[in-house]
């Protein structure tokens, strides 16, 4: 796979490696089962030797950042966090 200019790549390295030091990379039992990424030079090579399937980091990335903004939804959940959150966006969306 390509490693050079690749958005998902990126945010794995200095999002994800930066925060928590690994990967879980949940597959089907018939595409090789889970596994984990301790270092990401040895999941940079296996994208790169097409072991890894682009989907498959794709969505472990999607779930680690579900997961990483999970604490920030539930905290705008509370109504009166919520009606705060409303009137920043309303106050800065000029800035769009």
């Amino acid at each position: 796979g390509q490693v050079e200019n690749n958005p998902i790549l990126n945010w794995t390295k200095y999002l994800v490696f930066y925060s928590d030091g690994s990967l879980v990379i949940s597959r089907k039992n018939e595409h090789g089962g889970d596994i984990t990424y301790s270092s990401y030079d040895d999941l940079e090579k296996d994208y790169q030797e097409k072991k890894l399937h682009p989907m498959d980091l794709k969505m472990a990335v999607a779930e680690w950042l579900i997961a990483k903004l999970e604490p920030a939804r539930k905290y705008f959940e509370n109504p009166a966090r919520k009606t705060a959150l409303e009137e920043i966006e309303r106050l800065t969306s000029f800035l769009s």
